[in-house]
Parts: C-alpha cells; structure tokens; sequence
C-alpha cells in the first residue's frame, strides 16, 4: 500500500495537503524491482508513471551495436515514465534497476488527471521536464565544442555540486561514484578517456580517484581547467 508519507517526499507533492496526497497514495500501486530488472522498456507502448520509494533507477538506451547511452540516473523521491504518459507516445529510453527498487506506479490517466486537479503537481513536473532538457542541450553542447577532457571536468562538476547539494562549494568528498564506463556513457567517449583524464586530475592535484576516496579537493581550479578546452 502507498502512503501519504511516502509520498510526502516527491518535490511534486510537497505542496499538497495531507488528505490531497492520501487521495493520490489511494490511486497508485506499490512494486518492487531486483537489480538489473526492467522497470520500461524502450519503444513499448506502456504509459504507467513510476514515482521512485527507495533504490537507484537509470534511465538509460542501448544501440544495436550493444553501446549502452547513459541519460540519467534516478533515485528516491524521483519519478520516470512521465514523458509517454503526458504525450501517450511509446518511451524513449529504458529505465533499469541498478539495486533493489522500490516504486510507487499510477496509470498515465491518473497522473494526468492529478496534473489537472493540483496546478502546484503540474508546475512541478514542468520544472522538472525543464531540468532534464536543460542538462541534455548542456551534454549536446559540450560534445559539439568540447574535447573529451574539458568533457570530463565538467561531468565531474556536475557530480560534485549535485552530491553536495549546493552551488557555492569548495571540495567534496563522494561516498558512491559511478565506474569509468558509467562517466564515459554519459557523456559520449570511452572508458580510456576518462580514465586518462581522471589520472590528469590526480596528477595536478585537482581529484583523488581511488576505492574508497573519491574526493574532488578543489572546485575552483577544476571549474577553470573545465574552460581551458
């Protein structure tokens, strides 16, 4: 059974009341997932939304070739699914659990009409949908003007502000990263490269890239080597 409280901490139903999101909660379904099982499949006709409990989601396409192409990696208190269920067009991409996931799932009917009732829902998941174009157009950007180095700072930016939750940071120590393969994904290249230009890094005393110390020491000078190429 989905709760209110469970759903108290999505940012779209942060302004709901209590009984408002109860009626929500009421309308959705709880699943679970195992690591590496498939919540969407890409190109399915399927329009159900998935609001993201607990665990790590990626949203992600593979090529014919087998080359896996990395969007976005999603976890508690995120949702995907939304996309097909506003435009009832088949998915994009895959959403795959990377370890146990637990989700709360409503039919794109009830999300749409959720939409509708609370305006505060709707504003929410514009700004949400503005995010994600928002950092595709930056990653298009980036590889159309940007050697691979440059590509690989700024990625390592966007971790770090995200993993400390806040703009204005110094240093940041990160308590999980994603593998060489995972960086390299998302931002079209191969593992090599990254690996070289994580080394870069460590060399010049920017990072510290190793099990269980994976530490951006110095934002600002990484900020300035990101715009150097």
């Amino acid at each position: 059974m989905v709760t209110s409280t469970a759903l108290g901490s999505f940012d779209i139903f942060q302004g709901l009341s209590l009984q408002e999101r109860e009626h929500i909660a009421s309308k959705m379904v709880l699943r679970e997932y195992a690591p590496r099982e498939s919540l969407t499949c890409a190109n399915e006709q399927r329009t159900d939304v998935f609001f993201i409990i607990s665990g790590s989601v990626r949203a992600h396409v593979v090529s014919p070739a087998g080359k896996q192409v990395h969007f976005e990696d999603l976890t508690g208190g995120m949702m995907c699914g939304e996309l097909s269920a506003i435009d009832r067009k088949p998915r994009l991409c895959e959403a795959t659990a990377e370890t146990h996931v637990l989700v709360a799932v409503t039919t794109a009917d009830v999300f749409r009409e959720i939409m509708s009732e609370h305006p505060a829902v709707m504003s929410a998941v514009m700004c949400r949908l503005a995010d994600v174009v928002r950092i595709q157009m930056r990653r298009v950007y980036e590889y159309s003007t940007r050697k691979v180095g440059s590509r690989v700072r700024l990625e390592l930016l966007r971790m770090s502000k995200q993993a400390a939750n806040e703009a204005d940071i110094s240093a940041v120590k990160f308590e999980d990263v994603p593998t060489h393969a995972d960086i390299a994904s998302r931002i079209s290249t191969h593992r090599e490269a990254v690996t070289r230009e994580l080394k870069n890094l460590e060399k010049l005393g920017v990072i510290n890239w190793r099990p269980g110390n994976y530490v951006v020491h110095d934002i600002t000078a990484l900020e300035a080597l990101a715009q150097t190429s």
